[in-house]
C-alpha cells in the first residue's frame, strides 16, 4: 500500500483562517492506520452559529494548541515522507 495523509479542518467562522479543528489521518504502507485530532483556538474567537450547528464545536470547547500539542504533532509529522507533505504544503 502507498502510505498517504490526508487533512480536515474545521472552521470557526468563515474566514479560513479561522481553523478551530485539526484532524489527520495517514494511511501506513503495512495497511494501518494513524489518526491525530486537536481542537485549536483561533486567532479572533468569533464563532458563526451556522458553523456551530455543522461540527458542534463551541468557544468554550478549543485550546490553544501550539502550547498544549506542539509536541504530539512533531511526533507525528516525523514518521511522514516528503510525498504527504505535498498534501499539505507547508503545514506541518
Amino acid at each position: 500500500m502507498t502510505p498517504f495523509a490526508a487533512i480536515d479542518f474545521e472552521t470557526a467562522g468563515y474566514d479560513p483562517a479561522s481553523a478551530c479543528s485539526l484532524g489527520i489521518v495517514a494511511a501506513n504502507e503495512d495497511g494501518s492506520v494513524t489518526e491525530w485530532h486537536r481542537l485549536i483556538r483561533p486567532p479572533v474567537m468569533r464563532f458563526a452559529p451556522g458553523c456551530i450547528a455543522i461540527h458542534g464545536i463551541r468557544p468554550e470547547d478549543v485550546e490553544d494548541m501550539m502550547k498544549t500539542q506542539r509536541q504530539r504533532l512533531h511526533a507525528f509529522r516525523v514518521h511522514r515522507t516528503k510525498q504527504d507533505y505535498a498534501l499539505c504544503g507547508e503545514l506541518l
